[in-house]
């Protein structure tokens, strides 16, 4: 039951971060916003930092509920693999997300609705590698 906990806490906090707490990332991080604003040489690789701090945040944010599980299990158990799992998880959510969110926002590859069911997957496939790494 805590896993179906964690995976619908995990949605919520998606779509409230994809939505919500983006901002002015969601400008920054495409190409276009810079080659119509600032199209001077200097500034045509900014976009890619903007997309990787929105992935950074989103997976972050994402994850909350399975860091929150991680430290409690960590206080209950003494053992603090959910920890490492969850730092790992990040890094490759960080990624992933950015590469999806480049072919939507860059590319022009892929629909806002794909989008957006290849982050629900990737929660999904995360809270398995999660439930793996920490049994």
């Amino acid at each position: 039951m805590i896993w179906i906990v964690l995976f619908l806490s995990m949605i919520w906090l998606h779509i409230y971060d994809d939505y919500h707490t983006q901002g002015i990332l969601a400008q920054f991080k495409q190409k276009k916003w810079w080659k119509e604003n600032y199209p001077q040489d200097l500034y045509k690789h900014d976009w890619r930092i903007a997309l990787y701090e929105h992935a950074f945040q989103w997976s972050f944010t994402t994850m909350l509920p399975l860091l929150v599980y991680s430290m409690w299990a960590w206080k209950e158990t003494g053992l603090y693999h959910g920890l490492i799992w969850w730092t790992g998880l990040l890094v490759i959510n960080t990624k992933v997300h950015a590469e999806i969110d480049n072919e939507k926002a860059n590319n022009l590859t892929i629909s806002l609705f794909i989008d957006q069911i290849l982050h629900i997957l990737q929660i999904g496939f995360t809270i398995i590698l999660f439930m793996i790494g920490v049994n």
